[in-house]
């Protein structure tokens, strides 16, 4: 779940693009309902944005818990997962440029995520069930030429982060299987990252660091 950037996908679907306070509040609503509803609770809740008389999920999940994955770019989102969601998803995005679908890669770099990481945990401190990180990985690019497909991303692609940044980020994944693999678990001892989500196009890519199994 997520609080929603992208103002031309509002357009598309004839919805209002509110600010992004009122997105986020609507966020964490929905996200407290959703877990009661899943959790078998007859739901009773007024909030400023949903209200429910009574509400059960009918049927109930197969699922004794039903994992609930809250992703966003910025802080606001990243405390509504730490609170009230089981993984915390994070996207490295920055501004929303002028064409209104795409940020700025500007949180790619290495110290901006140990930040982002450190808010999280900061935010989640009260929490009784441990809480799972998650990664939005942009692309996948098993090269054994890693620095020069990496300048060729940074000058095509991307408006801020170098070739370097490109090679260091948990957000991409370009270079040999075994340096990808040696990098996964960099990310895990460094931030805790355990859950990668690619883009379709990437799957086929992923298959060498299946040699991380077992690690």
């Amino acid at each position: 779940m997520g609080a929603g950037h992208a103002k031309p996908e509002y357009d598309r679907a004839g919805l209002a693009f509110d600010p992004s306070a009122v997105r986020v509040g609507r966020l964490e609503e929905a996200v407290i309902v959703r877990r009661q509803l899943l959790d078998g609770e007859t739901v009773t809740f007024t909030g400023t944005y949903h209200r429910l008389v009574e509400e059960r999920c009918d049927p109930a999940p197969v699922q004794s818990h039903v994992p609930l994955l809250v992703g966003g770019a910025r802080p606001p989102v990243h405390r509504v997962a730490a609170r009230q969601a089981d993984a915390v998803g994070f996207t490295g995005l920055g501004p929303t440029l002028d064409d209104g679908q795409h940020h700025d890669p500007s949180r790619f770099r290495p110290v901006p995520v140990d930040d982002d990481v450190a808010a999280v945990r900061a935010a989640g401190a009260q929490r009784s069930s441990p809480l799972e990180l998650q990664v939005l990985v942009q692309s996948v690019v098993v090269t054994d030429d890693a620095f020069r497909t990496a300048e060729a991303i940074s000058s095509a692609r991307l408006p801020s982060p170098t070739a370097k940044d490109v090679l260091t980020t948990a957000y991409l994944m370009v270079g040999s299987a075994a340096a990808l693999v040696d990098r996964l678990i960099e990310q895990r001892e460094r931030w805790g990252f355990s859950h990668y989500t690619v883009r379709q196009d990437a799957l086929g890519q992923l298959e060498p660091v299946t040699a991380l199994a077992g690690r």
